[in-house]
């Protein structure tokens, strides 16, 4: 009768144990699927149209940038730092990295905090020239490359590293 009992309650362990182990790795795979749909989401491609739509949307910096392009890091950790600060203004991020097999190392860069306040986007597969043509036609494909449309509507581009100086203008000229 002991060991019976001792045998039932093994086996009520082992199937508890095995339970929890089955249950845990169902919800550990449901959340690596929910982060993997979510980190989709916030990669949108841009267009001609979109970018169009992008540049209509009045005061605000527009900072185009590469997977490719380590100064664009340092600029995009300066956004970072102001967007905690002020996660209101008006700036709106444009990876230029049209490959889509890149798409996912672009959402990682965006899965910074500070940067779920602005618009993100990535350019839609071989439409670069059409895009950098579109926001900007002066504009030969150097990065990062800055362009900001003021309270009046007059619109200035920057290539190169925006310093704190630069930005801080820039952000005097888009705040409402």
């Amino acid at each position: 009768m002991i060991s019976l009992t001792k045998a039932v309650i093994t086996l009520a362990v082992r199937t508890c144990c095995s339970l929890i182990v089955f249950l845990y790795s169902n919800i550990a795979l449901a959340t690596v699927d929910h982060i993997s749909v979510n980190s989709h989401s916030f990669t949108n491609q841009l267009t001609v149209e979109k970018a169009k739509q992008v540049i209509k949307q009045g005061p605000q910096l527009i900072v185009m940038w590469s997977l490719d392009c380590p100064a664009c890091f340092e600029e995009l950790d300066t956004l970072a730092q102001l967007l905690k600060s002020r996660p209101e203004l008006a700036i709106t991020l444009i990876s230029t990295d049209d490959d889509p097999t890149r798409y996912e190392e672009v959402n990682q860069v965006y899965a910074e905090p500070a940067f779920r306040t602005v618009p993100r986007w990535v350019y839609q597969e071989n439409q670069a020239q059409q895009i950098r043509y579109t926001i900007d036609p002066t504009w030969q494909g150097e990065l990062p490359r800055s362009f900001y449309i003021d309270k009046t509507g007059k619109q200035f581009s920057h290539s190169g590293v925006l310093s704190q100086k630069q930005l801080q203008s820039i952000v005097a000229k888009i705040s409402p």
